[in-house]
């Protein structure tokens, strides 16, 4: 019997999710548009996709660019002649750094204010079985780059330890 939940529960985490609101034919076939609402309701999915991928973009160039701040960071001290790192730009490189991550935090803002203000055009538009069947739909999320992610004391206990985060 436990068997048979487990296996029950696996295929329906695994099939679970539903459509994602930024992928337009899936949700227009869920949502049965009608022509006059896909007209004012497919611009706005669209511009929501659009702002999720330039958040992604920067996302990964905030993280790639702090990886290499991290490895610069952590190379020894030593003269400029043995091919280390210099300690005078190390902290001008960390200002610059968290003015960017600063920067890309305010950005996330405006991202997630504009979204939200789209979303909420795209359910002004809705008829009530439509809006039903909006809940089920996956928004979009704009995801925290790892260096921005706030952790507790026990996940970062197990950093500490070498086990892997569970997400």
């Amino acid at each position: 019997m436990r068997l048979q939940l487990f296996i029950f529960s696996l295929l329906l985490l695994g099939c679970g999710g539903g459509v994602k609101l930024i992928n337009l034919p899936d949700t227009t076939a869920a949502l049965r548009l009608s022509e006059e609402q896909r007209e004012r309701i497919e611009p706005k999915i669209v511009l929501i996709r659009d702002i999720v991928e330039d958040y992604e973009f920067e996302r990964d160039e905030v993280e790639a660019e702090y990886r290499r701040y991290y490895s610069r960071a952590n190379l020894p001290p030593m003269s400029r002649y043995e091919g280390g790192r210099l300690n005078r730009g190390v902290r001008y490189e960390w200002h610059q750094l968290r003015i960017k991550l600063r920067s890309f935090v305010a950005q996330r803002r405006e991202y997630a204010k504009e979204i939200s203000g789209l979303i909420h055009d795209i359910q002004a538009d809705l008829t009530p079985n439509q809006q039903v069947a909006f809940e089920d739909l996956e928004l979009p999320q704009l995801r925290l780059p790892e260096v921005l992610r706030r952790r507790t004391y026990d996940e970062l206990g197990m950093r500490m330890r070498g086990v892997p985060f569970q997400f």
